[in-house]
């Protein structure tokens, strides 16, 4: 949602506003360019947007102290648990269990969900089974195979993703 928040431009109406495309208030910023240019209200913004409710892109600081970056890439909220983002490479290796009895289903639900706007499911499954040595049994990927499964049944009328799990269940 925040994507298209951004993508909000200053030349739509608040009428033509979709339920996602809700303006991100971070601060005022008619109000402070208003102090800064001497009270007069004029911004450094063209095109009239002197009176644009929405932030755009620039106006965003991503380089937020709150934020916790590990050595793979991977950028966690304050609480150090929740992603917020990362490297395909780096959320691919999170998203295959540690163990066949430990799975993140919100996290595996999310990515699942969300990375079909940049990468195919096979795509995935690809990498994960690469992932995986000849010689290492492939419980963990079946366990999350399983998660898969239930949670986007149609990924698998594909007749690309059934070639992987079609080697899956030969190894």
């Amino acid at each position: 949602m925040l994507l298209r928040s951004i993508r909000t431009t200053c030349s739509q109406d608040l009428e033509s506003l979709d339920a996602y495309d809700r303006p991100i208030i971070v601060s005022d910023p008619i109000k402070s360019n208003s102090a800064e240019n001497g009270g007069n209200g004029s911004t450094n913004n063209s095109g009239g947007a002197e009176n644009c409710p929405y932030v755009s892109i620039g106006d965003i600081d991503f380089q937020n102290s709150e934020l916790e970056v590990d050595p793979s890439g991977i950028v966690y909220a304050a609480d150090g648990i929740t992603i917020a983002s990362g490297p395909l490479e780096s959320l691919v290796d999170l998203l295959m269990p540690n163990t066949t009895n430990h799975l993140d289903e919100g996290f595996v639900y999310s990515f699942l969900l969300s990375s079909r706007l940049f990468i195919r499911p096979h795509e995935i499954l690809g990498k994960l089974l690469s992932s995986v040595p000849e010689e290492e049994p492939l419980d963990r990927l079946v366990y999350l195979l399983s998660e898969w499964t239930r949670k986007f049944p149609y990924d698998f009328r594909d007749e690309n993703i059934m070639t992987h799990v079609k080697h899956i269940v030969s190894r």
